[in-house]
């Protein structure tokens, strides 16, 4: 059987339509969007009058391609390190919190200075690492859903969740970088199509 290579309008994604499909409506299987295929270029009769659209089979070298699928693992991991480290440096943080002798010694030692007498450290120390703890663990939960290839909205919020996690000066950057190529992977159709439906 003949078939041509079409994209979906409304996905992008890429499909492969049956010759015989060409000029009547047919649907994405990975969207579900309804579209007119175009006719055949040697033929320009008109479309066929509406009637249940045909479904199309996915083109399976693209919807399975190796470098999407190794690019979604690497970034699943990208995530997962992150998480971790700052996770590591938001435990810290409460344990500083709680401990006055350890906050005395770093408030003595600060080479930026003490701080005003009216600030709370302490508070300021939980608060922070408290709220960072819930970025750092949704930035794992997002990771994971990246290895597992489930839940890719919750990949989507683990990779923004990574870029916003100021958990640690030193991790900033790395932080950034990584959620930042997360995203840019996981909005590739090619990588999108790895995840369960």
């Amino acid at each position: 059987m003949e078939t041509d290579i079409l994209y979906c309008p409304a996905c992008q994604g890429k499909v492969r339509i049956p010759r015989s499909l060409l000029g009547t409506q047919v649907q994405c299987p990975r969207c579900t969007a309804v579209f007119l295929a175009p006719p055949p270029p040697t033929e320009f009769a008109q479309p066929s009058s509406y009637s249940e659209p045909e479904r199309l089979i996915p083109q399976d070298e693209f919807t399975n391609s190796p470098r999407s699928n190794i690019g979604v693992t690497f970034a699943g991991v990208g995530l997962i390190l992150m998480a971790l480290l700052s996770l590591l440096a938001c435990v810290f943080r409460l344990i500083v919190a709680v401990n006055p002798q350890i906050m005395q010694a770093i408030m003595e030692n600060n080479p930026l200075g003490r701080p005003p007498q009216e600030v709370d450290m302490k508070t300021i120390f939980l608060v922070w690492g408290g709220l960072f703890s819930v970025v750092s663990i949704v930035g794992f939960i997002g990771g994971v859903a990246m290895l597992l290839r489930k839940g890719y909205p919750l990949a989507i919020i683990g990779s923004v969740a990574t870029i916003l996690n100021f958990a640690d000066c030193f991790c900033l950057p790395f932080n950034f970088f990584v959620g930042i190529a997360a995203l840019v992977t996981l909005l590739m159709p090619a990588a999108r199509s790895h995840f369960e439906r």
